[in-house]
C-alpha cells in the first residue's frame, strides 16, 4: 500500500510504502520512503504489539502543530 500527498506522483519521494513483513519470527508494519538526498532507503519497522501506541503519540504531536 502507498499514501502520500494527494496530487503527487506514486514515485514521488514522499510518497510513503506500508507493507507487512514475515521474517519466520512474526510479522511486522514496514514504512519505507526513498527520498532523493540520500542513498538507499529509510525503513521503520513495527511490531504490531506496539502499533497503537506509535499511533497515539504521532496522533498527540501532530495535533499540537501550528
Amino acid at each position: 500500500m502507498t499514501v502520500g500527498i494527494e496530487g503527487e506522483k506514486i514515485f514521488d519521494p514522499s510518497m510513503t510504502h506500508i507493507e507487512i513483513e514475515d521474517e519466520s519470527g512474526g510479522e511486522f508494519l514496514v514504512l519505507t520512503q526513498h527520498p532523493d538526498d540520500r542513498d538507499g532507503e529509510q525503513r521503520l519497522r513495527f511490531d504490531p504489539k506496539e502499533w497503537d501506541a506509535v499511533v497515539e503519540a504521532v496522533e498527540q504531536l501532530r495535533k499540537g502543530m501550528r
